[in-house]
């Protein structure tokens, strides 16, 4: 990248505009001053966020300013009297002070009134004081600022037009001077590299113009100009409201991802449909990951009181002040259940959600379901019902009710038990003490307190008690719930903690585990699953689910993008149901909705460090062969494994058009006989004048030609029927003694789409070459060695952090860094100009390849099979139609569904609904389009 031309580490913008509008025509000027100064191409230097030309008008201001910063690497202060006195400029330094905790990235530009850096003279400006004395002392000692004030004073502080594509400095050594020191310190260049660079710049752009004034009349000059002004200002104010209106949807995507899930993933895709940049599809990126466990929605006529869902989670319950519903959550229905208008205050529904019991103020109703719909309900006369419970086996429902106590037994409840087929009362008992949860464990009543006191009384005889225990909870501060059977009791204080209720009590936990999450919230909400072992834990507006086992370190997974529930309830182990006002929402943590799927083939662990997996698919996509262990390999379709087969060492599996496997392996070839379980020898060496140590890295079919490519550039043809060695490929490399073999295979060798050229990863660490097979020529395109990947017509080198992109011809196109440590695997994401990178710290990094900016990082499936201490470098990456797949060993192999039109979507599948008008409007302060439906034709792959 030539000099002063860095791109951003990280980030959308390199500064963020902080500015009173009093100050509007020189933050204007400045803004495009400082993203032309010092380039030395096409497009901007340097990317600022400002206010005016980032946000529609009357947009939600505070929010996207948020985002704004959030997205920024530094802040920029126009300091003056007015920026002093400035409500919002106060809001955006105190939110820049609590997000970093100091000013260090502050840069300071005076453009009105003065600064001093003693409090006391400060204190003595007045009203002519650019700094507010908080700011002084958030800075803590004098700082450099660059002083503008004649520039905003002057009449020409209105910017060139943009068309020109110029930084509008002029020459003035005063001006530029200033300019530089701003743009170094945004760009971390030296000062003298963009001064040179801006003088080059603005000598190009005189003679240019010099040029057109030597050919054209002034006249015709002034003509053209006009006209051609007058076009672009008409194209570029619509193209600059599109955008601005594209990053605004998307900007409020991301800010909104936490707490609203569906309104996320729908203002993503449309701010993608309107723009495609680094910041919409950094958005469609961001909520596809942000809450991957967010399932099904539904809305009811009010804030829901009453939770319940049946064990298999296909039926939940929820009442409201007015009407009492059941959702249907495999077929998405809702519909009312008839109560005549009662209140539900209490119910339960069995396993498969065919028994349901509710009741109402003075009323029990049961219910039996059918294939043909639920019976006409059964009742009986209850009143003051505090919960009920119905048995396995659905024959009886247990209610505990408000007893009518007396002097000498206040404390007393009713436990009633019900038989369901007929409404029948079976047993009617005083219980006493502080009940408030029933439940029915096999031909035992278990009745849970508060605090977690518990007894079991048989079905048969509820006046006995054959068990009890607790209090296991502390006094103050805690919150108790009992599992949906009333099994177990959990608590959550300063930690979470569950009891078993058939023993012990508060010095025997049963399980314990930390409360998850950031820890510094107020637990407000809390939820146990059936069998004890996993919490809900909610407060603040984080709500987190964890494991309650001591065995480990416990799981935490949070359930982002709906809020902080009012209601929530286990329906098994790893579904929940939650209310939020009006709206329930399903989560299945064993599913993730995220952009990775895994299929039905781990991979094995190699014997030693540096192993690598290989998987091959064949052109339909269907059969799939994945090579772990060495010589572990395991094939069969996509959705089901048919075998596994011990076959050659280091085998590189290959589909063949007929659909039978390859496996290469140095010199010898075998093909997967039909059983599935055994090899035939395709080829070997034999008398072939070829390498004895050939070793395949990479393979390619190209019509009948096989083409294997070896880590010393030697090049392999052979017939893909029967093996037969058509030609040999050596590029003559000096391979001396410093020669190594690589003991991972990943992405040292690459092959274009029709065999024309191979790059090479050099075993002598002199670099990368790029191989012409017709006649054996080799280039180098580096001095460097990492990792190689052709796509299409480019080649693309991975050293470390940098990437350099290369055309089939050798000339370098581009060349970016990327932040943090990375494992060789290179892919780059179908049908985009996305590369994909395996981070050290297992996470999949996507990058604009163009740009050079990071758009994304997914957490990868974890390693849970393998003694490896750094199994990612083991991961490889293998892009099959419009999709990509990783491997890494002990884990079993993903598949990425990343390309545009795939990640939009199952955004709108998963948000499964449509931006409504007004939700466009209370985001852009605009009209939406006639057609806002989120599947609707025209948002392309590229």
């Amino acid at each position: 990248m030539a000099p002063g031309s860095r791109a951003p580490e990280s980030g959308t913008y390199d500064a963020f505009m902080s500015y009173s509008h009093q100050n509007q025509p020189v933050a204007r000027w400045l803004h495009q001053a400082l993203e032309f100064f010092g380039r030395t191409g096409r497009g901007r230097a340097s990317r600022i966020f400002r206010d005016e030309t980032n946000l529609g008008a009357g947009g939600a201001l505070g929010d996207e300013i948020v985002v704004g910063m959030a997205r920024s690497r530094r802040l920029i202060l126009l300091a003056s009297p007015e920026s002093a006195a400035s409500p919002w400029v106060r809001q955006e330094l105190d939110w820049w002070w609590e997000r970093h905790g100091s000013y260090r990235d502050v840069v300071v530009v005076l453009v009105g009134g003065e600064i001093r850096w003693d409090p006391d003279e400060l204190a003595a400006l007045g009203d002519e004081a650019a700094i507010t004395a908080t700011d002084l002392a958030r800075f803590g000692a004098e700082r450099l600022y660059v002083d503008l004030r004649e520039r905003a004073e002057g009449s020409h502080a209105t910017p060139v037009p943009r068309w020109w594509r110029s930084s509008g400095v002029g020459s003035d050594p005063t001006t530029v001077d200033a300019m530089a020191s701003i743009a170094a310190t945004l760009r971390e260049v030296p000062k003298e590299v963009l001064v040179g660079n801006e003088v080059a710049w603005q000598r190009r752009t005189r003679r240019r113009t010099q040029t057109v004034v030597s050919v054209l009349s002034a006249a015709v000059v002034l003509a053209v100009a006009g006209l051609v002004a007058a076009v672009w200002q008409a194209n570029e104010a619509g193209q600059e409201r599109r955008v601005a209106t594209a990053r605004l949807l998307s900007s409020s995507a991301m800010l909104s991802a936490r707490e609203n899930g569906v309104l996320a993933r729908l203002l993503a895709v449309e701010g993608l449909r309107m723009h495609r940049d680094d910041l919409t599809l950094t958005a469609l990126y961001d909520v596809a990951d942000e809450n991957p466990f967010l399932g099904a929605r539904t809305t009811v006529d009010g804030e829901v009181t009453v939770l319940e869902g049946s064990g298999s989670g296909a039926y939940v319950l929820a009442a409201t002040q007015g009407t009492t519903y059941l959702w249907d959550t495999v077929h998405g229905t809702t519909e009312p259940v008839d109560l005549g208008g009662e209140r539900t205050v209490a119910a339960d529904l069995d396993q498969d959600g065919d028994r349901i019991a509710i009741a109402t103020d003075d009323t029990l109703r049961l219910w039996a379901r059918s294939a043909d719909g639920a019976t006409a309900p059964t009742s009986i006369a209850l009143e003051d019902v505090i919960d009920v419970g119905l048995s396995d086996d659905d024959d009886v429902v247990a209610v505990l009710r408000a007893g009518s106590g007396t002097a000498e037994r206040p404390d007393t409840f009713e436990l009633v038990l019900v038989d369901t087929a007929d409404s029948r009362i079976l047993r009617t008992t005083a219980v006493d003490g502080y009940w408030r949860w029933v439940g029915v464990d096999g031909d035992e009543v278990v009745l849970v307190g508060h605090d977690g006191t518990w007894q079991r009384r048989p079905v048969a005889d509820p006046g006995a008690v054959v068990a009890e225990g607790g209090p296991v909870a502390p006094f103050n501060g805690w919150i108790g719930k009992a599992s949906p059977d009333a099994g177990h009791f959990g608590f959550v204080k300063h930690s979470v903690d569950v009891n078993r209720n058939s023993q012990g009590s508060f010095d025997e936990t049963y399980r314990q585990g930390p409360i998850p999450g950031s820890g510094t919230f107020m637990p407000r909400l809390f939820e146990l699953s059936p069998d004890g072992s996993t919490a809900l834990v909610g407060g603040g507006n984080e709500v987190w689910v964890t494991t309650t086992d001591t065995e480990g370190v416990p799981v935490e997974r949070q359930l982002s993008g709906a809020g902080l529930p009012g209601l929530a309830a286990f329906l098994d182990e790893t579904r929940i149901v939650s209310a939020h006002g009006p709206t329930l929402v399903l989560w299945d943590l064993a599913r993730p909705a995220g952009p990775w799927s895994t299929l039905p083939y781990p991979v094995a662990d190699g014997p030693t460090v540096g192993f690598s997996a290989h998987v091959a698919l064949s052109d339909d996509h269907r059969s799939i062969a994945v090579v772990g262990g060495y010589d572990l390999v395991s094939h069969g379709t996509v959705d089901e494994a048919a075998g596994q087969l011990t076959g050659p060492t280091g085998g590189l599996p290959v589909w063949r058009p007929d659909g039978s496997l390859l496996l290469a392996t140095g010199n010898e070839g075998y093909v997967v006989a039909e059983d599935g379980t055994s090899t035939r020898r395709l080829w070997t060496t034999g008398s072939e004048e070829v390498d004895p140590w050939f070793r395949a890295l990479t393979a390619r079919i190209v019509g009948r030609d096989l083409y294997l490519v070896d880590d010393d550039g030697v090049i392999q043809v052979r017939d893909v029927r029967d093996g037969t060695l058509r030609r040999t490929i050596d590029p003559g490399f000096d391979r001396g003694e410093d020669w190594n073999r690589p003991s991972s295979a990943t992405n040292q060798a690459a092959l274009s789409d029709d065999g024309s050229h191979a790059a090479v990863v050099l075993g002598d660490a002199s670099g990368v070459a790029l191989v012409r097979t017709s006649d054996a020529t080799a280039r180098m395109l580096t001095d460097t060695v990492g990792s190689v990947l052709i796509d299409g017509e480019r080649v693309i080198v991975a050293t470390g952090r940098d990437v350099r992109t290369f055309t089939l011809d050798g000339e370098q196109t581009s060349s970016f860094s990327m932040t943090g440590d990375y494992a060789d695997a290179l892919a780059v994401v179908p049908d985009t100009d996305v590369l994909a990178r395996v981070r050290t710290d297992g996470r999949l990094v996507l990058a604009n390849l163009t740009t050079g900016r990071q758009l994304a990082d997914y957490a990868m499936p974890v390693p849970t099979s393998t003694t490896a201490q750094a199994p990612w470098y083991s991961s490889t990456l293998t892009v099959v139609g419009a999709a990509l797949y990783s491997a890494t060993v002990g884990t079993d192999v993903a598949r990425w569904d990343l390309s545009i039109p795939e990640m939009a979507e199952a955004a709108c599948r998963a948000a499964g609904r449509d931006l409504s008008p007004q939700e466009w409007r209370a985001v852009t302060a605009g009209d939406p389009p006639a057609d806002l439906r989120c599947d609707r034709p025209g948002l392309d792959a590229r």
